[in-house]
């Protein structure tokens, strides 16, 4: 919705895409975050993706990162 200045009167126009009612987007189903569907396509997304970069590699590169956030967050 949006407020016509000119007049006290309100105007609908083009509402934002929902799961109930969609738009064009063919990504708004990932929206929906605790939904069954979308499990499945990050639980398969995240397994793609440790497949290609996961390793001694990535445990290296993540224990190093998360010891500098550590170390940055002390007093």
């Amino acid at each position: 919705m949006i407020f016509d200045r000119s007049s006290s009167d309100i105007t609908e126009i083009d509402p934002p895409p929902t799961l109930n009612a969609p738009d064009d987007d063919p990504c708004l189903w990932l929206e929906d975050i605790d939904g069954e569907k979308v499990l499945v396509w990050v639980a398969d997304q995240s397994a793609r993706t440790l497949a290609r970069f996961g390793g001694s590699r990535f445990e290296g590169n993540r224990d190093t990162l998360a010891a500098t956030v550590d170390r940055s967050r002390s007093p």
